[in-house]
């Protein structure tokens, strides 16, 4: 469903060589997360609904300092869905993403699905969200090597 004054969501699918649980527990702890998604300079999860996080990715280019995410669990349904807001510099205000997944004969089906956001900052947001994912998919593929 798409938000008020935003665009359609950005949506995210993938494969992922690995178990439902694992794909879950690779959202919620702070040593997978600094390994797939980042740069990370920090990490602070809050892994309960109600809870929160904190991360906060170094830039690699010249447009200025770190950028920090911040949100709140919404709902953690495990292995099967995690939803959570998404806050930064780039969302103008809460937006929220929602991680499906479901068993697949080759591991796990991705569906990311990030809502809310503002036009300008849509597409950023979906190469964001598409190498973070594709990182941790190649993660995941040299650690069953």
């Amino acid at each position: 469903m798409n938000m008020p004054g935003t665009d359609a969501p950005v949506i995210v699918q993938r494969v992922l060589p690995v178990t439902p649980d694992q794909a879950f527990d690779a959202w919620l702890d702070p040593s997978e997360l600094r390994g797939w998604m980042g740069p990370l300079t920090d990490v602070e999860v809050d892994a309960r609904v109600g809870g929160r996080f904190r991360l906060v990715m170094a830039r690699d280019d010249a447009d200025g300092g770190p950028i920090e995410h911040t949100g709140n669990y919404r709902e953690l349904d495990r292995p099967n869905r995690l939803v959570f807001t998404w806050v930064s510099q780039y969302t103008d205000g809460e937006s929220v993403v929602t991680v499906e997944l479901s068993p697949d004969p080759a591991g796990t089906r991705l569906v990311l699905t990030h809502e809310g956001l503002p036009s300008e900052s849509r597409d950023g947001h979906a190469e964001g969200w598409g190498q973070f994912i594709d990182r941790y998919v190649e993660t995941a593929e040299r650690q069953k090597a």
